[in-house]
This record gives structure tokens, C-alpha cells and sequence, in this order.
């Protein structure tokens, strides 16, 4: 599958919050080996979100960008805000030339990612950033159940045969 910046930026923010739907591929695209088939997501076009997986990336998005006006606008919290900023530029850094998987490292972001969304609540949007933090949780939990029961489904059918 090679190596694409563009796709591990996406992985890194918006899959490592709402799954996009999970495909086999032979196990050589997917960093393991030829004779083997994988389940995974991390080359999943855009187009495979659900309905509810957009209504849920569209919370998510609109939450980070709260974030940041956020925590731009609070001063007392100013020190925690950029601590947070670095570290995801430097994740995000790291997660840009590090290579195809980002499973295993979007895992460091996504916490750092939820702090970030939380200084939505230092905005002026404070009432938005809360409905776009229910939207999320609902439509987010929807969507990425669908996919997880999907993935095992896929999972099972590649041991059973």
C-alpha cells in the first residue's frame, strides 16, 4: 500500500476517532506476510463512512476546533494548551514520515486529542462544544460499533476458512 503522509494525517485525526469501515487485504499491504490475509482500516477511502460515521466526524472536527479557540482565548490555562499543541505537532510530526501503520502510535495522539477538545469548554461556543461533545459520543459510538462488529465478522471468516 506504500506510504502516504496524507493518509496517516487523516488516520491520525479523524480514524483514531471514528473507524472508517474495515477491508481484508493480503498481509505484504498491510506490513505483514504475503500468504496471510489482514483485517484493517487504514487505507479505507473516505467514502466508507456511514452516515453516521460523517455526522460523528463532523462532531469530532468541529470539537478540535473549539479546542483550539479555546484554549488560543484562556489565559489562565495558556501553559497547558501549548503543552498539549507541541505535543501533538510533534506526534504529528512523527506520525507523518514514521510510515503506513498508524494503528499503533495513534494511540499516543487520541488521548492528547480529547485535552485538546476540552478547552472548547474555555470558548464562547461553551454550549456548542458540549452538543458537539454528545453528538460525538453518540453518533462516534454508533458508527465505530458497526465497524468493530464488522471487523470481527471479517475476522471469524478469515479463521473459519
Amino acid at each position: 500500500a506504500g506510504w502516504m503522509p496524507r493518509t496517516n494525517l487523516r488516520s491520525m485525526l479523524v480514524s483514531s476517532a471514528v473507524a472508517p469501515q474495515p477491508q481484508v487485504v493480503p498481509g505484504d499491504q498491510a506490513g505483514g506476510n504475503a500468504e496471510q490475509l489482514i483485517v484493517t482500516n487504514q487505507h479505507s477511502a473516505v467514502s466508507s463512512y456511514t452516515l453516521s460515521g460523517w455526522i460523528a466526524c463532523t462532531a469530532w472536527i468541529a470539537l478540535i476546533v473549539l479546542g483550539v479557540a479555546g484554549g488560543c482565548r484562556d489565559l489562565e490555562r495558556r501553559p497547558v494548551f501549548l503543552a498539549v499543541l507541541a505535543f501533538l505537532l510533534g506526534q504529528t510530526a512523527l506520525n507523518l514520515v514514521y510510515g503506513p501503520i498508524t494503528f499503533l502510535y495513534a494511540t499516543n495522539t487520541f488521548p492528547a486529542m480529547l485535552v485538546l477538545a476540552g478547552f472548547g469548554w474555555f470558548s464562547r461556543f461553551r454550549m456548542l462544544s458540549v452538543a458537539a461533545a454528545a453528538t460525538f459520543v453518540l453518533f462516534g459510538g454508533i458508527s465505530n460499533w458497526a465497524r468493530f462488529d464488522e471487523a470481527v465478522r471479517l475476522a471469524n471468516s478469515i479463521l473459519s476458512s
